[in-house]
């Protein structure tokens, strides 16, 4: 993916737009392929038109920002939930790329955003079964001595 330094702009209020991203990240163009966006969008379809309009005049449009897990290590995955309508945009123009900031997160930060619609979902649910299993085990331990 190539990647490109953008300085972050900041709204009236002072803060940068991103809670997630810092000033600087890097923006890289991301195949829209890998991406992810497991939660359906809900469209305003003056909004897309206005997108594909500008990106087809070559504007340059904020990224979107995606949310990448890497897990187990060597396999990457890619999760958009926001910047739906310039997604739609270059979904309909048949952009190979779009551009992104990576926030790179665990899979437990994703279930914490997407719940039950996260692949890793399970892990969360795993995680808790085990540590639910062991604290039995010490109660009943503890009970017979």
């Amino acid at each position: 993916m190539a990647a490109t330094t953008s300085s972050q702009p900041v709204q009236g209020d002072g803060l940068p737009r991103s809670i997630f991203v810092e000033e600087g990240a890097e923006v890289h163009d991301v195949p829209i392929s890998v991406i992810r966006r497991p939660i359906p969008s809900v469209l305003d379809e003056n909004k897309v038109c206005n997108f594909v309009q500008h990106i087809q005049a070559g504007d340059e449009l904020t990224p979107i920002e995606v949310m990448w897990v890497e897990h187990p290590p060597g396999s990457h995955y890619y999760f958009a939930t926001g910047g739906c309508h310039r997604w739609e945009a270059h979904q309909r123009l048949k952009s190979e790329t779009i551009p992104a900031r990576l926030i790179k997160v665990t899979p437990e930060t994703l279930n914490l955003y997407m719940g039950a619609s996260s692949p890793f979902y399970h892990l969360g649910r795993e995680q808790a079964s085990t540590q639910q299993a062991s604290a039995s085990a010490e109660q009943a331990t503890a009970s017979q001595q």
